[in-house]
């Protein structure tokens, strides 16, 4: 039970959800607004990190049509939600290599 003083704790029903490798897009209804209806939003999970750094930009170009390897490869997904997390996912594989191989040069005595 919520208080008078505690805001209440909304309550997530997914509605929609696409996975692919670490990138989850979702469709959520939340619940439970104290004096509100419940409210339906669209989220994107996804590596922190890789988010921060490069992500979050990929995301706003896709989504303003200017990134070119989305636009040039898209209609090869099945839908254009898929096509966004694959897009994402290479994007991903592609800094987290370049990560991994940066780290082992660090490592390699001079």
């Amino acid at each position: 039970m919520t208080s008078a003083t505690e805001p209440a704790v909304p309550n997530p029903h997914i509605l929609e959800q696409k996975k692919v490798g670490e990138f989850i897009w979702q469709r959520v209804r939340y619940d439970g607004w104290v004096g509100g209806e419940g409210r339906e939003t669209e989220e994107l999970l996804g590596p922190n990190s890789f988010m921060v750094e490069q992500g979050n930009m990929l995301t706003n170009q896709i989504l303003e049509g200017r990134d070119p390897i989305f636009n040039a490869t898209s209609h090869f997904s099945p839908d254009p939600i898929t096509a966004f997390l694959v897009r994402l996912q290479t994007a991903y594989a592609g800094w987290l290599g370049l990560k991994q191989f940066q780290a082992s040069l660090a490592s390699i005595p001079e």
